[in-house]
């Protein structure tokens, strides 16, 4: 997943986002939608367009625009799918445009939105972070009459739960990930530890980081946990909440401060880590794993494949160990939404692109070539998939793992600031200027709950 979560410029658009009136939804056009695992067969639905639908495309070529937000591998993939989508029929063009990665796509998203909504893409991928925002500002289609009930249980739960505003359901998974957790086996049988059982509990997991640590040779247990993108799950799986019902932040409680607690212990008996190269992208952050010198690694799942392509070394990959009050999972990244403002036939092709892109066969090709995960049980049912899973077994227990996903909190998706302030102040000050874990908790409880109330009164707060 993705670690990088973006920071909306409130300030500077609050006079323009209010002047900026939702378009209206277009009426919803029905389309032909692969789906529905009936145990292992794969089931074809068509929905039938009723008289009062939208009118069907024009003999004359529909273009549509797609911004996206991939590099490398997952760009190419994806690249080469909407390639097929064009040659496959004659009716629809589309144009994809890289828009340079989250940042990059949410700065031109921002500025479209500041401009009216005008220049916004046909199609758009969007980081789950900011899909209740731009629903809020009326700035995407409800997708939830374009496809069938069958379609909806097809796609994994954990991973709309965060695509809703209100009850309705604004995007589709795309390249969506989680955290995981990979071990490098062969120091596990060097330190005399069992190679395929890896830790299940936190307090197993100390034990293990204890034996695969040696400063003298440079080797560690462990990352230390100076990344925001594992707060909530340490916060979760120790008993504590994010926020109240109102939105307000709770994570000063004492079950968070022993989290904390024990993250920093880890460090101060030499058991993690924290290189400076944490804050860079996945793949750097992971270097001294891949170099050999950490035992046990969070990371994201979107790294499957690109491990199994670079370490030297025998590897495993498992769930997230379970903490006091059980095992919890977040998730992220990017899914595909459609644009208001566009003409009925304009918003048919864009839906038809989303459904062909969203279809098991696209989504299991993207999840066996870059390590994302599937949007769709039916993507796993696929003879090709149940083959893949057989020598990568890892990519499997990825998306068994989301059986503990929790959703997104409001502070998550309401208080833009959060991120920067958690990582570069709250989680800083705790594993980097080793201060009291309780002391600075609440003091960053103090300063969310203002910011919280800010929202508020804007009306900006999203409940959850």
């Amino acid at each position: 997943m993705k670690g990088t979560k973006i920071v909306l410029v409130v300030a500077m658009l609050a006079m323009v986002l209010a002047s900026c009136a939702p378009s209206a939804t277009p009426t919803p056009v029905v389309i032909t939608q692969t789906q529905v695992v009936k145990e292992t067969q794969i089931v074809q639905q068509t929905v039938v367009a009723q008289p009062t639908a939208a009118p069907a495309l024009p003999a004359k070529q529909v273009n549509i625009v797609m911004w996206q937000l991939l590099s490398g591998t997952m760009a190419g993939v994806l690249d080469e799918q909407v390639a097929k989508f064009n040659a496959s029929q004659s009716r629809i063009k589309v144009e994809i445009i890289n828009q340079g990665g989250y940042d990059g796509i949410q700065q031109k998203m921002l500025a479209a939105l500041a401009a009216g909504g005008k220049d916004m893409p046909h199609v758009t991928m969007i980081d789950y972070i900011n899909v209740p925002f731009y629903a809020q500002e009326g700035t995407l289609v409800p997708l939830d009459d374009y496809f069938t009930p069958e379609a909806w249980k097809d796609f994994i739960p954990g991973l709309l739960a965060d695509l809703k505003y209100q009850g309705k359901t604004y995007a589709v998974p795309a390249n969506r990930s989680t955290q995981g957790f990979y071990y490098n086996k062969d120091l596990f049988r060097a330190v005399g530890l069992d190679p395929d059982k890896p830790p299940t509990t936190w307090d197993e997991f100390r034990e293990y980081g204890k034996k695969l640590s040696d400063p003298s040779k440079d080797q560690y247990g462990t990352y230390g946990f100076w990344q925001r993108w594992y707060f909530p799950i340490m916060v979760y799986g120790f008993g504590g909440q994010m926020n109240d019902a109102e939105g307000n932040c709770t994570y000063d409680s004492p079950e968070v401060v022993a989290a904390m607690t024990y993250w920093q212990n880890l460090k101060k008996d030499g058991i993690s880590v924290i290189p400076a190269n944490l804050t860079g992208a996945f793949e750097v952050q992971a270097s001294e794993f891949v170099a050999g010198k950490i035992g046990m690694m969070f990371q994201s799942t979107a790294i499957l494949s690109w491990i199994g392509d670079t370490v030297p070394f025998d590897w495993g990959f498992a769930m997230f160990p379970a903490g006091p009050a059980g095992r919890f999972v977040t998730h992220g990244a990017a899914n595909y939404a459609v644009c208001t403002g566009k003409s009925p036939e304009e918003t048919q092709a864009a839906i038809e692109l989303v459904d062909w892109l969203s279809a098991p066969t696209q989504t299991a090709e993207f999840h066996m070539k870059t390590g994302y995960m599937p949007g769709r049980w039916s993507a796993m049912e696929l003879p090709e998939t149940k083959a893949f899973y057989e020598t990568h077994p890892f990519y499997k227990i990825a998306v068994e793992q989301l059986e503990w996903a929790h959703p997104t909190s409001s502070i998550e998706f309401s208080v833009k600031e959060w991120g920067t302030y958690l990582q570069n102040t709250t989680l800083t000050d705790i594993f980097i200027n080793d201060r009291d874990p309780a002391t600075v908790l609440k003091e960053s409880c103090v300063y969310i709950n203002d910011l919280v109330k800010k929202y508020r009164a804007e009306g900006k707060m999203i409940l959850r």
